[in-house]
């Protein structure tokens, strides 16, 4: 106490001591303070790398199954707008057994029953606009698109039968059997 109270400079370093010693426990108190904060920011930071992985894995997947309906859209979209074209004479379209008379003199109809895709030339109606034939003459056996969703056009070398409208033409029938002469 007799050195504290003194007032020489020792008194003074008792106050500085004293002070620093008080500056040392509230830098104290702020280190732990910090610490425990740092332990719970850790342990955010932990939580929130776990979420991001799950949230990554969740993106991936959701990804995958775009992809995959993407793919099942295409095929879907190249199945709709498949259809099938065959161009022969008379004698050729019955010996494929396409064409079929009801009876002695009538007339040969398609035989709708033996429409089988192999014999077919499968077309995407989406780029099909147009068929040259090297024949003069045609005849569409069936069911006839309207008027309107198409066009024959005489050349030299044949007809071309150029289709106007799409959906209209094709809307009559996947199949399109054309007879020459």
């Amino acid at each position: 106490d007799s050195l504290y109270n003194r007032k020489d400079s020792t008194s003074r370093y008792f106050k500085l001591i004293e002070f620093l010693n008080k500056e040392l426990a509230e830098k104290d108190l702020t280190i732990q303070t910090l610490q425990k904060e740092i332990a719970v920011n850790r342990k955010s930071i932990a939580e929130l790398q776990a979420k991001k992985t799950s949230l990554e894995k969740d993106v991936d997947d959701l990804q995958e199954k775009e992809k995959i309906h993407k793919q099942a859209l295409e095929v879907q979209s190249d199945m709709l707008n498949e259809c099938y074209v065959k161009v022969g004479t008379k004698k050729e379209l019955q010996n494929a057994g396409l064409l079929v008379s009801k009876g002695l003199f009538s007339k040969k109809e398609v035989n709708s029953s033996n429409l089988n895709k192999d014999l077919f030339m499968k077309v995407d109606i989406r780029s099909f606009l147009e068929l040259p034939i090297p024949t003069k003459k045609i005849k569409i056996m069936t069911p006839e698109p309207p008027v309107y969703s198409y066009k024959i056009e005489k050349t030299k070398d044949g007809v071309i039968l150029r289709i106007q409208d799409a959906t209209a033409f094709w809307n009559a029938s996947n199949y399109l059997i054309i007879q020459t002469n």
